[in-house]
């Protein structure tokens, strides 16, 4: 035998159902709009003490996205495809070797208008899937801070408004040429950031602007924008 709710009862009953579903809509909605974006840093491989394979993220790299905005995340290259959906920037680390499933990785992110952030090594990988070539310069390892002379109308003169800054060299190789633009160079003429054209956010850098965060307004400036970029 069915038994039903008498009419007043169950106008109430769904009545307040929609009611609490509707708040329920609206909560999840806020939490999306101000959801803090995810950004998908690559991971550099390593080996432990004991020869075990590891993955790893440069601490003041998290810190810096952490600061800026963003909620970082590390990620293998094979995940980038998978993840796509899930994070709304990626970053390539610097390192000592190029990867071609690094480069593979930052064809699809491009391609499909994600905004990404390339630092020293990543900036190589960067020019390097535009067609460009390397060089070894050893004596820009560690040499300290060095002032570099910024192209205008370039999405690096548009985050910082400056012609010149100072910058921090730790690197052993740069790019020779690329397909790219060249939005920035040394004094000695060593090219220091790239951009791909007409893209969302498609950064490269040589220098390392993560490890002079806290010191450094232009450096806060570049996370602030790219955090911003991928909102």
């Amino acid at each position: 035998k069915k038994k039903f709710l008498p009419k007043k009862i169950k106008s109430y009953y769904l009545t307040n159902i929609n009611y609490f579903t509707i708040i329920n809509l609206l909560s999840y909605t806020l939490l999306v709009i101000n959801m803090k974006p995810i950004i998908g840093i690559i991971y550099k491989n390593s080996l432990s003490n004991s020869s075990h394979k590891i993955n790893y993220v440069y601490e003041d790299l998290s810190s810096s996205v952490k600061k800026s905005g963003g909620i970082p995340i590390g990620i293998s290259n094979k995940e980038v495809l998978s993840l796509m959906d899930i994070c709304n920037g990626f970053i390539f680390q610097g390192g000592d070797e190029i990867d071609i499933s690094d480069i593979l990785s930052l064809k699809e992110i491009i391609n499909l208008n994600k905004p990404v952030l390339c630092i020293c090594l990543g900036m190589q990988e960067l020019a390097t899937l535009y067609q460009g070539t390397l060089y070894s310069i050893p004596n820009h390892h560690h040499k300290g801070y060095h002032k570099i002379i910024i192209k205008e109308n370039t999405l690096l003169y548009k985050i910082l408004k400056q012609k010149e800054i100072l910058v921090n060299s730790r690197h052993h190789d740069a790019v020779k040429q690329t397909n790219l633009l060249v939005s920035s160079i040394s004094q000695d003429n060593i090219i220091e950031s790239i951009e791909v054209p007409n893209k969302a956010f498609a950064l490269g850098l040589q220098w390392h602007p993560e490890s002079i965060y806290t010191t450094n307004i232009y450096s806060r400036k570049i996370f602030s924008y790219f955090i911003n970029a991928c909102k």
